[in-house]
């Protein structure tokens, strides 16, 4: 199958082309730009990971789970004029301190009732999976004989 056009029809086409060709080197830029970054993205995520691999093999948590920044200003400020800032490493929701044990306590979410909040803030219990096993159990071993023939073996 094949398509004419007329001459002027394709002077047309050559002239979008050369008003679209500054965006279309904009974008090539962008996409560009963009791949370095995600490169630098993976790079900074690998740094992370190797950095806090200690803490999750040993707690199980990511460090940003168990520990928030908070930028405090101090009410005074500086010789050049800018207030003085102070930088608090505070825990997070998930872990209290137990002045009687002197321990931090990590509060795990039970997977039964794992909440997840929507975007509008309202915490939505989510879908509990289903373990696909459809049959009763009554607390009977349905095999009694190999565990006689176990017995007699030994």
């Amino acid at each position: 199958m094949e398509k004419r056009i007329s001459f002027f029809e394709f002077q047309s086409v050559k002239s979008v082309a050369k008003a679209i060709e500054p965006k279309l080197r904009e974008q090539a830029k962008i996409k560009n730009q963009m791949e370095k970054l995600a490169n630098e993205y993976k790079k900074c995520d690998a740094d992370i990971a190797a950095l806090e691999s200690g803490v999750v093999s040993l707690i199980g948590f990511h460090v940003k789970d168990l520990v928030q920044k908070i930028v405090e200003e101090t009410g005074r400020v500086d010789k050049e004029g800018n207030p003085v800032k102070v930088t608090k490493y505070v825990p997070t929701d998930i872990v209290t301190y137990d002045d009687t044990a002197k321990q931090y306590v990590i509060k795990t979410p039970d997977e039964k009732t794992v909440a997840e909040e929507t975007p509008d803030g309202e915490p939505v219990e989510a879908p509990v999976p289903e373990t696909g096993n459809d049959f009763d159990v009554d607390g009977d071993i349905p095999f009694d004989e190999p565990e006689e023939k176990n017995e007699e073996i030994f």
